[in-house]
């Protein structure tokens, strides 16, 4: 729900400014929803929305590769990541190796447009999944 009020905000034209504070709080708010509900992108994908496609692009690949190894590091010290979720990794690593390639075409596309809609697109959508997925369990 707070995804979503964050895109209708940002639609309002409401922006989240780049300052410490506000990547401080994109950074926790990030931490606990990648926690709790597996979406942890969008607190910080919405910071960046007016970013350079560039800019946005590295910051939310690094972000996801730190937060990957701190998660996983994290799980393992709890005993909570054992073969099943390491099969279940392995499982999905050939799909995000493909759409890593397939993001290399993408790319090329949308060279110097703004990610702008997408980031709002794909933040509402994920907002929305984690409401229904809540209602259907």
């Amino acid at each position: 729900m707070i995804i979503l009020l964050a895109v209708f905000m940002s639609l309002g034209g409401l922006r989240f400014p780049m300052r410490k504070t506000t990547l401080v709080m994109a950074g926790i708010l990030s931490g606990i929803m990648g926690s709790m509900g597996a979406i942890g992108g969008p607190p910080l994908a919405l910071v960046y929305q007016d970013s350079s496609p560039q800019r946005l692009r590295a910051t939310i690949s690094g972000y996801f590769i730190i937060a990957g190894i701190i998660t996983l590091a994290s799980l393992g010290l709890a005993g909570q990541f054992d073969a099943d979720g390491l099969q279940l990794t392995l499982v999905q690593l050939p799909g995000i190796l493909i759409g890593f390639l397939l993001s290399s075409l993408l790319v090329k596309r949308l060279r110097g447009a703004s990610l702008r809609p997408y980031v709002l697109g794909i933040s509402a959508a994920a907002g929305i999944l984690v409401i229904i997925k809540q209602i259907v369990s």
